[in-house]
């Protein structure tokens, strides 16, 4: 998902979820200061669902957002992904597959893992579940720093940068994610505010009966 302080507020108690199903959004912010000297700072918030098998994000798109579009929904230009819905799935063997989905267009775009790197998918299931992986909390130290009930700051400082995550131990999922420079050259900031899980019916991934199913690499006809 940069220095730039984005207000935030977490509620003293959070909803109660079911160890894997989680939904909520996610609200992410930078800010960078680029080697001519100019600041660039942006913001966008992405819908989250998860459950034990399924992994769903899409960008919001605010009501105020340009309705200019170069392209048209089949256009052979139009490959651009940003505002697409991503499913990850994860069968009883572990294997992943990563699917992307145009609501505007009804159509499912399956990625294979050859174009995991262009698509920015790193292909973990535990990274993108938990919007970290657990793993990397080894290598980091566990602080004092002022934290939600259920949850616990971690830190870790290197080469004048550090990365910082707040992590609920019973939902098993990152509330806030900052890193960035000593010197302020970089900063970016996640945060994850938890909200109702949806019904079934409501779910993202139960509502594409009858979207076309297509490659990925046909966007790059």
């Amino acid at each position: 998902m940069k220095t730039f302080t984005v207000g935030f507020c977490l509620a003293t108690t959070l909803p109660a979820f079911a160890a894997t199903d989680m939904a909520g959004t996610l609200s992410y912010a930078y800010r960078m200061v680029s080697t001519e000297g100019v600041t660039k700072q942006g913001s966008f918030q992405e819908r989250f669902v998860r459950s034990a098998d399924n992994i769903w994000t899409e960008r919001i798109i605010p009501a105020n957002a340009s309705t200019e579009r170069h392209d048209e929904p089949g256009d052979k230009h139009d490959h651009s992904l940003a505002t697409a819905g991503k499913l990850i799935t994860r069968d009883a063997q572990g294997n992943l597959r990563l699917a992307f989905v145009r609501t505007r267009e009804k159509a499912i775009y399956t990625t294979l893992s050859s174009n995991y790197n262009t698509v920015g998918f790193d292909g973990s299931w535990e990274g993108n579940w938990s919007l970290v992986n657990p793993a990397q909390f080894k290598k980091m130290t566990q602080s004092k720093r002022a934290a939600a009930p259920g949850a616990v700051w971690y830190e870790i400082q290197t080469k004048g940068a550090f990365e910082r995550v707040l992590w609920h131990q019973q939902n098993q999922i990152a509330l806030v994610i900052e890193s960035g420079t000593d010197n302020g050259n970089r900063y970016s900031k996640t945060t994850f505010t938890p909200s109702a899980f949806p019904s079934k019916a409501a779910l993202p991934w139960n509502k594409l009966a009858g979207y076309a199913k297509r490659d990925y690499d046909d966007l790059l006809d």
